[in-house]
């Protein structure tokens, strides 16, 4: 009987693969240097994948659709018995169309808008393929000439004055630095795959501005926890310490959580995939319990599509926590805010600011945080650590809520 079956064969590049069987006989090609990993394959291929993920499940029932089409005509025609390796030739010219490349489809030489439109496919992130995405929106409103523009067109002289157009619209330069860095990363690309030689990152240079505070401070975050909150503000301000109180979980990860497992949370962060696990301490089972959702964990999924939609809230109820006034009896509200760059990512940073006055080691922090140690030594300690993780956190709610070292 022949069999298709999507699979991802993980490492450096996770590579989407179709596996084709038939009479016990296999065979299988790669999806254009599709890359994704195992857990965004089987959400898309779910009946509910999760919003940013409907794009690929669109793609995936396509696909299937043409793919029942071969195998009705090859059982319609008599040819049902056919060697695998054929039926991924016919599958593959159905769905790609061919040649297909091993890699990133490669454009011909020196066409770069063509390779920049066909290497976002094979960002393994949606974050990073959306923000390919805004680059090449930039540059064509920038370049009316960007599709006839060779590689060797990226000139110095070209970066900067992308960079002066950048600036007239509005853009900061941690903004302008996104796009270079993404112009720059596509262009590495395209000299790996001998299509050009030409780098004028060599003398264009990317700075970054020094960015603005993003944590509050011991006192101020004292403040906030007891702070005299209009009633509709509560429930933010509370997410925001509960963000706080499991180690500045990402919103994402925190609109997703679904149960609480023998006193701990687990989740796999949806930024790098790794696995995470943070203790419950007693604080934080108290506004979970306040909020328990029907949906999912807390009533964020309840009451928002996607985390998107709660974290735009919740940012701008936080930005207006302050001293309202009123001009007259009923009359205009206005708001004097405590902390008018507020966001929720300034719990996470918050956390590790006041660790670090504790004198908790950096490593320790950064495993707290769930960031990769870089070194598969490290690694191997991590489930003997997490213990002093625990520790940690225990030791900034204790000094944060009651002062106690």
């Amino acid at each position: 009987m022949i069999r298709f079956k999507f699979i991802v064969v993980e490492g450096r590049r996770n590579d989407l693969r179709l596996r084709i069987t038939n009479n016990r006989r296999k065979s299988e090609f790669s999806m254009a240097g599709i890359q994704m990993d195992r857990a965004t394959l089987e959400d898309a291929l779910s009946d509910r994948p999760r919003p940013e993920n409907v794009r690929w499940q669109r793609m995936f029932s396509k696909w299937r659709s043409v793919l029942d089409g071969i195998r009705l005509d090859l059982i319609n025609s008599g040819n049902a018995s056919v060697e695998p390796s054929d039926i991924a030739k016919i599958a593959k010219e159905a769905l790609l169309g061919t040649p297909v490349p091993s890699g990133p489809p490669k454009a011909k030489r020196g066409e770069f808008l063509g390779f920049y439109e066909n290497f976002i496919p094979t960002r393994q992130n949606e974050s990073y393929r959306a923000s390919f995405l805004y680059t090449l929106d930039k540059m064509r409103a920038f370049d009316e000439n960007l599709g006839s523009m060779g590689f060797g067109d990226i000139t110095l002289k070209w970066l900067n004055a992308f960079d002066e157009w950048l600036v007239g619209q509005g853009a900061s330069r941690n903004t302008r630095n996104i796009h270079f860095k993404n112009i720059r990363t596509c262009l590495n690309r395209a000299i790996d795959e001998e299509l050009t030689t030409n780098y004028p990152f060599r003398r264009f240079k990317i700075r970054a501005e020094a960015t603005r505070k993003r944590s509050l401070t011991l006192e101020e975050m004292r403040r906030l926890i007891s702070y005299p909150v209009e009633e509709h503000q509560e429930f933010y301000r509370d997410m925001f310490v509960l963000i706080f109180l499991l180690i500045g979980i990402n919103a994402v990860d925190l609109y997703r959580l679904t149960e609480v497992r023998a006193g701990r949370v687990e989740y796999r962060r949806a930024k790098t995939k790794r696995l995470y696990s943070v203790k419950v301490e007693p604080e934080a089972m108290e506004l979970i319990r306040k909020y328990r959702g029907v949906k999912g964990l807390l009533q964020v999924t309840d009451r928002w599509r996607d985390h998107k939609g709660f974290l735009k809230y919740c940012n701008a109820a936080l930005k207006r926590i302050g001293e309202v006034k009123r001009s007259g009896l009923g009359g205009r509200k206005s708001v004097k805010s405590e902390w008018p760059d507020i966001s929720t990512y300034w719990a996470r940073h918050t956390w590790a600011t006041i660790a670090y006055s504790l004198d908790i080691p950096k490593d320790i922090i950064s495993q707290a945080l769930g960031h990769s140690s870089g070194s598969s030594v490290t690694e191997i300690y991590i489930d003997r650590d997490a213990r002093k993780v625990d520790e940690a956190n225990r030791r900034v709610i204790d000094w944060v809520f009651y002062g106690r070292l």
